[in-house]
């Protein structure tokens, strides 16, 4: 009875847990787009839709859900010592941090996988058929990317790059590479230097690890020979904007550079701030003002850093290595294709650890995806007790006893002679 009402859970829940996530990739879309911002309901929405997610699959990963307690942990810290001083803001950001952290230690749920992949098919197409129309009206100019319906060229690589993952996490043969290959050109496009090497990065992670779904040797062959020419082409595009990156990163007072300067300085002014930062989502405030300019740190790990203190970054990215390398020893090596661009853009960009963002969601829907493919069946087997020998419950076999044939008997023994016959009476 009680395997039934598992099993009858199971059923009910994947509809919902299908239906919420991808309403939330929907609801990401739109919060960093043209159409959104940072005071939209769009992002009340997700968080509600995660909290619901949260309460119905309460089945965390043990050994995830304790490593990702202790960020949590630091997280509220920062949250009660910062609280007075930063305001409302500060809670909810925390609160959506928390909630981010919370997907990551989900272990393995419900998922209508068939629907799902439908639907982010059809997602994908109405995303790519925008960019198209778009792209052609666009200002292509040095310096001027292509933004497509987002806030800026940055926000556009971003959101480009996370349709990259979700047609390779979704899609199978010839469609998955032919949507790759779209997406990492419309990324070229918006002349991220970003989002140009982290797509240089992630094909080289896929031409060197695989998927883990292509069977046959031909397979892995051709995809690596695909990979390796789009590679040459990114890196054509790679070395005509790397001359700019290495003259920013030699000036500290122009560029990025003097950003991040700022954030570090901020984050170790004081002995409360290294602990426990200056409250969620704050680091960008503290660069303004001391700026006087309206700039952000444009580093997501000065940011958290920064805003929640060290301990709660170096706790979260050993969380995260656990989850990367636990994913990796199930054999779902498209997490390395994933995890890898996610981190790179994190250094340029502050788009992680502080909420369901696009890339920072787009990784932990990545683990839910992955771990929804062969997680239940192993769940169902350590349900099932193991058959017991078919010899233990049968009786032994008996062999029939041998057939006896009849003999001829002897009319005479051998010390008796036989009779004569003959001539003689």
């Amino acid at each position: 009875m009680a395997q039934r009402r598992l099993t009858f859970d199971a059923r009910m829940l994947a509809p919902a847990n299908t239906l919420i996530l991808f309403t939330v990739i929907v609801l990401i879309t739109l919060r960093w787009s043209e159409w959104g911002g940072p005071d939209s309901y769009f992002n009340s929405v997700t968080v509600a839709l995660l909290t619901v997610l949260l309460a119905l699959n309460l089945q965390l990963d043990r050994l995830g859900g304790s490593l990702f307690a202790l960020p949590m942990l630091f997280l509220s810290l920062s949250m009660l010592v910062n609280g007075a001083d930063s305001g409302l803001g500060t809670v909810r950001s925390g609160i959506s941090a928390a909630l981010a952290l919370g997907v990551f230690a989900l272990g393995s749920i419900p998922l209508s996988r068939t629907e799902l992949g439908w639907l982010i098919r059809g997602f994908l197409a109405v995303c790519l058929g925008i960019a198209l129309y778009r792209l052609p009206a666009a200002d292509l100019s040095p310096g001027d990317g292509f933004q497509n319906f987002n806030e800026n060229a940055n926000a556009a690589a971003i959101f480009f790059l996370f349709c990259t993952f979700l047609a390779l996490l979704t899609l199978r043969g010839l469609p998955r590479w032919l949507a790759v290959v779209a997406f990492a050109s419309l990324v070229l496009a918006t002349q991220s230097r970003t989002g140009v090497l982290a797509t240089v990065l992630g094909l080289a992670t896929l031409a060197a690890f695989g998927t883990g779904s292509e069977a046959d040797s031909g397979s892995q062959a051709r995809l690596r020979l695909t990979i390796a020419g789009a590679m040459v082409i990114l890196m054509v595009v790679a070395i005509e904007v790397l001359p700019q990156v290495l003259v920013r990163l030699r000036s500290l007072e122009t560029g990025r550079t003097l950003f991040w300067e700022t954030a570090f300085q901020a984050s170790v002014s004081s002995a409360k701030t290294t602990i426990f930062g200056t409250g969620p989502a704050t680091a960008g405030l503290q660069v303004q003002r001391t700026l006087l300019r309206d700039a952000g740190s444009h580093n997501a790990y000065l940011d958290a850093a920064a805003s929640v203190g060290y301990p709660y970054l170096i706790s979260l990215l050993c969380a995260l290595a656990w989850w990367v390398k636990n994913l990796v020893r199930d054999g779902h090596r498209e997490i390395l294709w994933v995890v890898g661009p996610v981190m790179l853009v994190g250094m340029t960009e502050a788009t992680l650890f502080s909420g369901p963002s696009t890339l920072w969601f787009g990784l932990a829907f990545a683990g839910l995806w992955l771990r929804a493919h062969d997680e239940p069946a192993a769940e169902a087997h350590r349900r099932v007790p193991a058959p017991i020998p078919r010899r233990d419950l049968l009786p032994p076999r008996r062999e029939p006893p041998p057939v006896r044939r009849p003999v001829a008997s002897r009319r005479w023994t051998a010390t008796a002679a036989p009779p004569r016959r003959g001539l003689m009476p």
